[in-house]
């Protein structure tokens, strides 16, 4: 039997302008400290944090002074984030928890491979991808 603390949260991130961003967080519920880690630094000019219904999202825009929304569809967008990430990593043979991060930035340099005209943008973000450690 698998308990939810065996799992990692992964919190996907997206502006207006497309940018995207993934981030492989913590073992089993997410809070309001593991947020602060993952988004402070992206909200310098944001006006409204739009996420799921979870708790710590409405904690954490609180304490930022941020308007939350809470959009309860988008369940849709975390399953079609599941689908992907999961066609994507069958090629694996398991993932090593010492690399959680590189996966969601595999699957960000797989997605830029798709939509760049050059080269060059995938060099970058490919170098850019090895900078990220994370420990639980």
């Amino acid at each position: 039997m698998r308990f939810h603390n065996e799992k990692v949260t992964v919190v996907p991130i997206c502006d207006r302008s497309g940018n995207k961003d993934c981030k492989a967080v913590t073992k089993g519920h997410i809070s309001k400290k593991d947020l602060g880690k993952v988004l402070k630094e992206k909200l310098d000019k944001v006006e409204v944090l739009c996420s799921d219904s979870h708790k710590s999202y409405n904690v954490f825009a609180k304490d930022l002074d941020i308007n939350h929304k809470k959009i309860y569809h988008i369940q849709n967008i975390n399953n079609n984030m599941d689908m992907i990430s999961r066609k994507c990593l069958a090629s694996f043979n398991g993932l090593a928890t010492i690399y959680l991060q590189s996966y969601p930035d595999w699957l960000l340099v797989l997605e830029k491979i798709k939509t760049s005209t050059t080269s060059t943008i995938v060099v970058a973000i490919a170098f850019e991808s090895n900078t990220v450690s994370i420990e639980f």
